[in-house]
């Protein structure tokens, strides 16, 4: 080490460019890391999605979802499973071990698929896989409103908006809803039907066989091959009703003899507002590589070209770029005020601007150098990383400034300055490197922690990890080097006092040409007296400085004259060991409940509203459009925007000012809860939900699992009311509530088999019948228009309207429904859910803020559940308390790996324990500024904890290490932690301020995302505080502690090898 010191000291250009070389790197790195909100984590999930219209829960369970699910279930790696069945659609949810490679999974399914597909109804689609996106909510959504009506607003977004919004590069998919679709019906008259001897049937082959476009290969014409193509699409409703539907006696059938033919509105399953007033929403999703800022910004610069283009007014609602904009300016804010923090302590505890300088170069050079590993590791600029910087700023002149400061005692002993730099850095080096390497240290297990965390805090702590190497790097090949060139006590003291001449001479010179201008100069000259101005202002500098001086030689005596009395007896010291420990235990016995992410304080906040199973689409529209106009006359509401249907809705709130977000919210939970039969959760529109599957700390869900679907939803009705009694719980949802009545058709086989009849052609007549049937599809402006063939008597309003349903056989017969079938009303679920293959009812449960997710969990009632059934946790809380296991463990890991390094470096086994008890100091300041400023142990905050276990032992390093090297020079023990504290107080002063100011922005932060990253800062902000202080006393004691130990375990084994040697003496002389 001294070797390459020397070196680098003895050769500053060499030094200056391989630092030269890194800065470099790093400013081209720079200009090639993209900026985001989130890093990119890989979700190991995969849907499984198929459809089969009209069809019940119950066929879909039973015809689909099983077979898939029994398929499925012997997945490679597959980590939980849950499939639902609800009308019309199978869905199976695949969740893999974190670290799977998705790509082979997806093949995987899609072979298991491939084996099973044979075996599902003929009309249901095929199985579509979806990767599971952490863009599943929208990045931008737009509004549109026409206050005439003229016009229809959703063709407009679809012909006119959508195509050029999905040309934008980035955007993955647009979702236009509200507003009416159109369809081109052909209302079939079913007596005609029946008179002609035709069939729904024929009509809809034929339709499909006359509404054709193919290519037919290609023909030699001269020199050019000329590509074939066959068009008969549909032009017109009169091409459509003049389709030849059957060849009678060489007359032709019409489709016009038999049915009508017109354009028709789709029913309305979701209405969409704006204020109160109807409007199309826009929702825009981006791809998973896409960027969000990007994407917006050419959205807002199309915005005045499509309204005037359209003619309509287009709001943006909700945009995901102001908060990542928002969030990474204020984060970028809070860093650069952390460092200039950082800097005026600097300056104020060594009071010469040439060191101060060297330090402060520290830091840019640290974050830069930094940069050129993100962009290997492929680190973005994120808001975790550059909160990773922005933590990183105070730390990144800790090495620096043991270094340096050692320089200075070095110059003063008289030294040369290469000699000095030299000297001093290698004294010092084993402390500085021993106490970054613990720093680093704890990185590590966090890097290995399972699951989103650890993808989530990754780039944090590669930040931190970056930036600590370099600054290292560059205490040892940058500090010395510079400090040799440019710090020289006599030469600055020479240089100073010729400084103050030449100011001195300048102004006198300026005065004196003012003099010969005019008489002004004389007159300056007398009344402001410039050389007696300058020496005052030198000696007020110069008074400033003394005070400054004196305040830290008052503090150094003051602590040397505390510590000596700590130290001085065993009486005294045991006394600083027990009150200490007592502070210890109350600090623990404070600590805040745990939770998964603080409350997000958002612009944007969606309500989740749902009413019992059942409820019609014109009632929920009703009453959300009550809500919507009180909650619109609430003062800090800016914009509401509705998406509602049958028995739920969504309601999107634009705030106007964050800080009254918390009194707003609150009248909006009073409101809602007077409202009977209706669930609601509020949430924070936060992009952290994306990358954390959607979990946050309000919601937990619990599963019921058995055998029998009734007792599990009336168990799960009891605890439903039983768990909303529960102090902290705002709402449940009951994902069964409620059955639905349905009529239940047996088909006898025997009798639709004489009739020539299969219960798959029943089944299907009867969907042709009551639902009408997509035949082919017109084309118009680009746009695909179904084209639906139904009865003209669609509805069925009795039971004996349905079994006088006519279905028409192979052999040409009509045959009544009631003839070949019973007809049995019947109660059923409208939604099935089966996890690990069991039949599951989920119980949502939305906490009010401030409730701690562990708290509520031990206050749980103690079950009494009925035989065959069993109550478990969901995702939300298997998560939560995995999270906190993985944390857990990863403290431990780091405790262990410090004390290795400490141990290595000391040469001992007990020096480490003796650093390691500066660890529980740090909680006492960790429990006092989490309860002041109100925070609960979130994740954030425990990685804080983690990361404070690394930094808490580095002043206990240093001292320890230097009160080892005076030992070592001659000093009996009191003599050296007496030097050793008086000499190392102010570097251990200034490092620990340096990290805590430069992390007080970061603690205040108010505004957007500051939820991620604040109380990790508050944490190690209040556990430094406590603990450079309580160690400055309580490691000495320690140190004292374990000393005496040392000299009575010693003293005991010189006893027993004295009286050995003593027996083996006394059985010589006793023997012959």
């Amino acid at each position: 080490m001294q070797k390459l010191i020397s070196f680098f000291v003895r050769r500053p250009v060499t030094a200056s460019m391989v630092l030269a070389i890194f800065l470099f790197l790093g400013l081209l790195s720079l200009t090639k890391l993209p900026l985001d909100l989130f890093p990119s984590i890989g979700h190991p999930q995969l849907s499984v999605v198929t459809t089969y219209e009209h069809a019940s829960a119950e066929e879909i369970e039973k015809n689909i979802t099983k077979p898939l699910e029994e398929e499925l279930s012997f997945l490679k790696n597959l980590f939980y499973l849950t499939a639902t069945s609800e009308e019309g659609i199978s869905r199976i949810h695949l969740l893999f071990q974190w670290g799977s490679d998705m790509d082979f999974a997806a093949l995987e399914v899609r072979e298991k698929l491939d084996l099973v597909k044979n075996d599902l109804p003929e009309s249901a689609e095929e199985p579509k896989i979806e990767r599971f996106n952490p863009n599943a909510d929208p990045i931008l959504v737009l509004n549109l409103v026409e206050d005439n009506e003229k016009e229809d607003l959703r063709q407009i977004a679809q012909t006119k908006i959508k195509p050029k919004l999905e040309r934008i590069l980035g955007v993955a998919q647009i979702r236009v809803l509200g507003g009416q679709e159109s369809e081109i019906e052909v209302a079939v008259d079913p007596d005609r039907l029946t008179g002609m001897g035709l069939a729904i049937n024929d009509i809809t082959q034929a339709l499909s066989q006359a509404n054709i476009y193919t290519q037919g290969g290609s023909v030699r014409y001269g020199n050019y091959d000329l590509l074939i193509k066959t068009s008969a699409k549909f032009q017109s409703l009169e091409e459509i009703e003049n389709t030849i539907i059957r060849i009678q006696n060489k007359n032709p059938i019409y489709l016009k003899n038999v049915a009508t033919v017109h354009w028709r509105k789709k029913e309305v399953k979701t209405v969409a507002t704006l204020n109160g007033k109807p409007s199309v929403s826009i929702a825009v999703f981006k791809e998973a590589s896409g960027n969000t800022l990007t994407i917006s910004k050419q959205i807002q610069n199309m915005l005045q070209t499509l309204q005037k283009d359209t003619h309509t007014h287009i709001e943006m609602t909700y945009d995901q770029s102001q908060h990542i904009s928002d969030s990474i300016s204020l984060v970028r804010g809070n860093a650069i005020l952390g460092a200039l923090l950082t800097i005026l302590v600097l300056f104020i505890f060594l009071r010469n601007f040439a060191s101060t300088f060297i330090l402060v170069l520290a830091i840019p050079f640290s974050i830069l150098c930094s940069l050129s590993l993100f962009y290997v590791y492929n680190v973005t600029l994120n808001i975790f990383s550059l909160a990773g910087i922005a933590l990183a700023l105070g730390m990144a002149v800790d090495a620096s400034i043991v270094i340096l400061e050692n320089i200075f005692v070095h110059l003063r002993n008289q030294e040369k300055p290469q000699t000095a730099a030299t000297h001093a850095t290698v004294e010092v080096s084993g402390a500085v490197i021993a106490s970054t390497l613990t720093t680093l240290a704890v990185f590590i297990p966090i890097l290995f922690v399972q699951g989103p965390i650890g993808l989530i805090f990754k780039d944090l702590s590669l930040a931190i990890l970056f930036g600590l190497f370099f600054s290292m790097l560059i205490s040892f090949l940058f500090i010395p080097m510079v400090s040799s060139q440019i710090l020289d006590f006599t030469q600055m003291s020479e240089r100073l006092e010729s400084k103050i001449e030449r100011w001195k001479n300048i102004v006198v010179f300026g005065l004196k040409i003012l003099d010969r201008i005019s008489s002004l100069g004389a007159r300056l000259h007398r009344l402001l007296k410039p050389e007696s101005m300058i020496e005052k202002a030198i000696e007020g500098t110069k008074a400033g400085e003394s005070k400054v001086t004196k305040i830290q030689e008052k503090v150094t005596i003051g602590y040397e004259k505390t510590l000596k009395e700590a130290i001085r007896s065993w009486q005294s010291r045991l006394s600083i060991i027990v009150i200490i420990f007592f502070v210890f235990i109350v600090s623990v016995w404070f600590l805040p409940d745990t939770e998964f992410f603080p409350e997000s304080t958002q612009k944007f906040y969606e309500i989740g509203l749902s009413y019992p199973r059942g409820t019609s689409l014109e009632y929920t529209h009703q009453k959300v459009l009550s809500f919507e106009k009180e909650i619109q006359d609430m003062k800090n509401i800016q914009s509401t925007s509705t998406q509602i249907q049958s028995a739920n809705a969504k309601l999107l709130v634009q705030m106007k000012e964050e800080r009254k977000t918390h009194a707003t919210l609150e009248a909006i939970r009073a409101l809602l809860k007077m409202q009977p039969d209706l669930h609601f959760h509020l949430t924070a529109l936060n992009p952290l939900t994306g990358i954390t599957q959607g979990l946050n700390s309000n919601q937990l869900d619990f599963k019921l699992k058995g055998l029998d679907a009734k007792i599990l939803r009336d168990t799960g009705t009891k605890l439903q009311a039983d768990l909303q009694t529960l102090k902290g719980v705002e709402s449940i949802e009951l994902s069964d509530e409620k059955t639905e009545p349905q009529m239940l058709i047996r088909i006898d086989r025997a009798k639709a088999s004489d009739v020539g009849l299969t219960s798959q052609d029943i089944s299907e007549s009867l969907k042709q019948k009551l639902h009408g049937i997509e035949a082919t599809q017109f084309s118009q402006n680009g746009k695909e228009i179904p084209i639906l063939v139904r009865s003209q008597k669609t509805k069925i309003y009795t039971q004996k309207e349905l079994e006088n349903l006519s279905i028409l056989s192979p052999y040409g017969k009509h045959i009544s429904l009631g003839a070949i079938a019973s007809f049995q009303e019947v109660f059923a679920p409208p939604k099935l859910t089966r996890e690990e293959k069991e039949r599951t009812v989920t119980l949502l449960t939305t906490l009010s803020p401030g409730t701690s997710i562990s708290d509520f969990l031990t206050r749980l009632p103690t079950l009494d559940l009925p035989p065959q059934t069993r109550f478990t946790t969901g995702p939300n809380v298997s998560l939560f308390q995995m999270s906190f296991v993985s944390l857990k463990t990863a403290l431990i890991i780091a405790i262990i790996l410090i004390y290795l390094i400490m141990a290595a470096q000391f040469e001992s086994l007990v020096h480490p324990l003796t650093i390691l008890f500066s660890v529980p100091l740090s909680l006492i300041g960790i429990t006092t500024a989490l309860v002041v400023t109100g925070k609960m142990l979130s994740i954030s905050a425990f990685i804080g904890i983690i990361i404070l276990v690394g930094i808490s032992v580095n002043n206990a390093i240093i001292l320890i290490d230097y009160i080892n090297i005076l030992r070592r020079r001659g000093m009996d023990r009191e003599e050296a932690i007496l030097a050793a504290g008086k000499r190392r107080l102010r570097p251990i002063l200034m490092t620990s301020l340096t990290t805590t100011l430069g992390m007080l922005p970061l603690a205040l932060g108010i505004g957007a995302g500051t939820e991620l990253y604040q109380p990790l800062a508050i944490v190690v902000f209040g556990g430094m505080i406590s603990s450079t202080f309580l160690t400055l006393l309580f490691i000495p004691t320690i140190y004292c502690f374990f000393d005496d130990l040392g000299d009575i375990l010693g003293l005991g084994v010189l006893k027993l090898q004295v009286a050995a040697s003593k027996a083996a003496e006394g059985t010589q002389n006793t023997e012959p």
